[in-house]
């Protein structure tokens, strides 16, 4: 096994171009008194810039192959000119300018540079391209790779001794190091390549469209990866994207509030002349932030490129370059780069905003003695470089179906080297070659694609076979009223038929000793589009209370935490008839008939028109609407499969209950509405808002009503109600405590930053408050359960420690307001929590 093997891992899920006619030149650049880093620096060949140091004064930099010297320079100190020596990293020292008073002179550069960017800032909209074009198109290929330089691992065999008493015992014999150089000098350790065709219109917005991919070792993509966002495709947007965690841009309409910025230089790029500004952030973090340089074209004052850097437990590179064109006046970006490699410090960093990635030393044991104490992880880098060509502006562009998806070409994956040679920026090395072949030949041999193909579907809650899916989502539940609920679930897979789906699900209660069951069959009327018509019977337990939309998607939940509380359900026999139709991949509605006959599982008689009513019969027609106009779907082979959700989204359904039809009892009209937002905070966390409402009158039972989600099971001891938090429920709430006709509850939820105890402890802290108001009419109708209304508003905050160990951890709320109750703990709920889905 390769030493630090799970920082080879985490690079490839984030998942070496040589140039040709130049000199590498390596160094690092610091305060000749001090020996203080001087980060970018400005390295400079006679006339020509070439780059600058980073945030610790290191650089590497390609010079022309005939240069013998180059000069480097700094704000404050005398510029010093440098010979060329291949193969060696120099070490620069600069001097401070005798005349300047480099306090001063600092203090007046960030009040001027600051200046500079207010300025940089309001002319955004004159210089953001897709502020001032029509339209634009061009291809972009892009090329992954993971790799480490050969001659920078040492080979040598570590032989690993015990010391025992005054002896040295030989324990075993590593020989990793050796077997990845050999490795190395063949082939790279992975490689994607992708090739995308990107059109905006300022009327509908940008579309990408994959036009071919291949991942070494895979016959189709892992398709999550295609659309993980590794860095943004401008800076000027008020957000910044690195490795999916989303930060204030340098250039947002509010960035002097959270960056410094000092004038470095200026410098000549694409023969115009650029201010170099350096950024950092104004406050320190425990986490790892942003700082970089931007280049300022000193008469638009547009962005000629960026460079941002994110260093500690990481260290990330990110760079943009953009090119002049004279007729449209404006900068483009034309290229990309990112490299990611293990870092020197102990921050962590964010990644995907969910992952925190922290990468500590490996940790020594003083009774073993290693002949090869090189670790190689520090070596391997990942490297992604983007190329866009084909570059043209203001032409007819159109946009099919929504711009935010992104749509898969037929034929991406099966793409030959003739048309890959076309996209290519430079052919493939013989190194890059042999690494498709070698994991291409890994892949056949351990059936890799198969695996790949069983486990995806196996994180979603499904066995696969070959014509037949069993849904593992009804393998066990357990609830109060069913104690354990076993069972299973099965469903025809694209094999059986691309049409045509029959599904069918049979449980058991081990406390009821009954079983439940249900069946659908469903046709695709169109196989180029997501509308279905089918059949639905169930025999099964409801929650009575429950506000369920119709057009909820599937969820796979290892386990539902609320589930374990309830106790009060009311057993339907439905048949159902509907029709679902998907407008597109974000807006989709469902329109559904079913015949009802109810039986409350618990002693209840609902009074009706001087009749008593133990249990009843139900005609409904219900029109419901699933929209989320900012969600992104990745759409290929007419399916569509959720990339990333956005916010706001809405759900509204309409029910109808037709009175004297087929038997129906009662007639009453429901209308549903929830919606759930979510606000980004920079790295500061985020904020969940969630509005749901029910609005009901006619003829309703109590299996017709809202209870607004409660939680707390119904117990005199405060441990004895420990249980399960649900996610979005009133946790102080006891179950049929209240029931309404009418209700509207409101959550906020702010979830902090996880934050690091210890290298397995890493919890994240939500403060929650809810609110719910309601009422009822006659409610002197539902005899059997005493319950309120929620006419006064019922209140209820707290806090949540989720994560504390394997998605285990702690809620304790407290209930105030109007609805707080004489005994103090009766009005608190302590509970474990329990976030951890595998649906991918």
């Amino acid at each position: 096994m390769i030493k630090s093997i799970s920082f080879l891992f985490c690079m490839l899920f984030i998942s070496v171009a040589f140039s040709y006619g130049q000199q590498t030149v390596r160094g690092i650049v610091t305060d000749m008194n001090t020996g203080k880093h001087l980060p970018f620096a400005s390295v400079n060949h006679e006339n020509a810039h070439l780059g600058v140091t980073d945030m610790t004064g290191n650089f590497t930099l390609q010079i022309p192959e005939n240069a013998t010297r180059f000069t480097v320079t700094y704000p404050g100190y005398l510029p010093k000119t440098v010979s060329v020596a291949q193969g060696k990293i120099l070490t620069i020292t600069l001097q401070k300018h005798p005349s300047s008073n480099i306090e001063s002179q600092i203090k007046s550069n960030i009040a001027a540079a600051n200046s500079l960017m207010e300025k940089v800032i309001r002319k955004k909209k004159d210089n953001y391209p897709e502020n001032i074009l029509d339209s634009y198109t061009f291809r972009s290929y892009q090329k992954s790779v993971i790799t480490a330089h050969p001659d920078s691992i040492n080979d040598r065999i570590d032989s690993i001794f015990r010391k025992q008493k005054n002896n040295l015992v030989l324990r075993k014999v590593d020989s990793s190091n050796y077997f990845l150089k050999q490795q190395l000098l063949r082939t790279h350790l992975y490689l994607i390549e992708t090739s995308v065709k990107v059109d905006y219109s300022s009327k509908e917005g940008r579309k990408e469209t994959i036009v071919a991919n291949q991942m070494a070792g895979l016959e189709e993509p892992l398709y999550r990866l295609l659309k993980f966002q590794l860095q943004s495709f401008s800076i000027y947007k008020e957000s910044y994207t690195l490795l999916g965690t989303t930060y204030k841009s340098p250039l947002a309409g509010n960035a002097l509030k959270t960056y410094n910025y000092r004038v470095i230089d200026t410098v000549l790029n694409e023969g115009r002349p650029a201010f170099l500004v350096y950024f950092y952030p104004k406050r320190t973090s425990k986490k790892a932030q942003l700082k970089g340089a931007l280049y300022i074209d000193t008469v638009s004052l547009a962005l000629q490129k960026g460079h941002i850097q994110h260093r500690n437990g990481l260290d990330i590179s990110a760079r943009q370059d953009y090119t002049y064109f004279e007729e449209e006046n404006i900068w483009f970006p034309t290229q990309a780069k990112l490299n990611i490699k293990k870092g020197d410090g102990d921050k962590p960093v964010d990644l995907f905003d969910r992952m925190i990635i922290e990468v500590n030393e490996p940790s020594s044991d003083s009774k073993l003695i290693h002949t090869n104490n090189d670790f190689p992880d520090k070596q391997i880098r990942y490297t992604a470089e983007q190329y866009n060509t084909d570059i043209a502006f203001n032409i007819p562009v159109t946009i099919e179906k929504r711009a935010k998806d992104i749509r898969v070409a037929p034929n991406a994956f099966s793409r030959q080297d003739p048309f890959w040679n076309l996209q290519r920026s430079a052919p493939l090395t013989l190194r890059e070659y042999r690494t498709y072949n070698e994991l291409d030949s890994i892949a056949i041999a351990q059936r890799i694609n198969e695996r790949f193909a069983f486990l995806s579907k196996l994180f979603t809650g499904y066995l696969s076979t070959r014509y037949i899916d069993f849904d593992l989502k009804y393998l066990l539940k357990y609830n109060n009223y069913e104690a354990f609920r076993l069972g299973m679930g099965a469903i025809t897979n694209d094999n059986f038929s691309k049409r045509f789906r029959l599904k069918a699900y049979g449980v058991y209660g081990t406390k009821d000793a009954e079983f439940k069951y249900g069946a659908t069959g469903s046709y695709k009327l169109l196989p180029t589009n997501e509308t279905w018509i089918g059949v639905d019977y169930k025999d099964d337990l409801v929650e009575t209370g429950s506000d369920k939309f119709i057009t909820d998607g599937r969820t796979f939940y290892v386990f539902e935490p609320r589930l374990f509380n309830i106790t009060s359900f009311h057993r339907n026999k439905a048949v159902s008839t509907y029709f679902q139709h998907e407008i597109n991949p974000a807006l989709r509605i469902q329109l559904q008939w079913s015949h009802i006959k109810t039986d409350p599982t618990y002693p209840y008689t609902y009074l009706y028109n001087q009749q008593s009513f133990d249990n009843y019969t139900t005609n409904t027609g219900t029109f419901s609407l699933y929209w989320a106009p900012n969600n992104t779907y990745l759409t290929f082979r007419d399916s569509n499969s959720l990339l990333s959700p956005g916010f706001p989204q809405f759900n509204l359904q309409f029910t109808q209950g037709l009175k004297g039809v087929m038997g129906s009892d009662f007639g009453f009209t429901k209308t549903q509405l929830r919606i759930r937002h979510r606000i980004n905070t920079f790295g500061a966390g985020a904020i969940d808002l969630n509005m749901t409402g029910g609005l009901a009158f006619g003829d309703l039972p109590i299996t017709e009503l809202y209870h607004a989600s409660p939680n707390q099971p119904k117990a005199q001891a405060l441990l004895s109600r420990f249980s399960v938090a649900g996610r979005d429920s009133f946790e102080t709430m006891y179950f049929d405590e209240f029931f309404s006709d009418r209700y509207l509850s409101l959550q906020a939820k702010y979830l902090a930053p996880p934050f690091k105890i210890s290298d397995k402890i890493t919890p994240q802290v939500s403060f929650i408050t809810r609110f719910a108001i309601g009422d009822i009419r006659n409610p002197e109708n539902h005899i059997g359960i005493p319950f309120q209304s929620l006419k006064e508003g019922y209140y209820e905050s707290g806090l949540e420690f989720n994560n504390i160990f394997s998605g285990f951890g702690l809620s304790t709320m407290y209930r105030y307001g109007p609805y707080n109750l004489p005994l103090f703990t009766d009005n608190i709920s302590l509970k474990f929590t329990f976030y951890l889905s595998l649906g991918i």
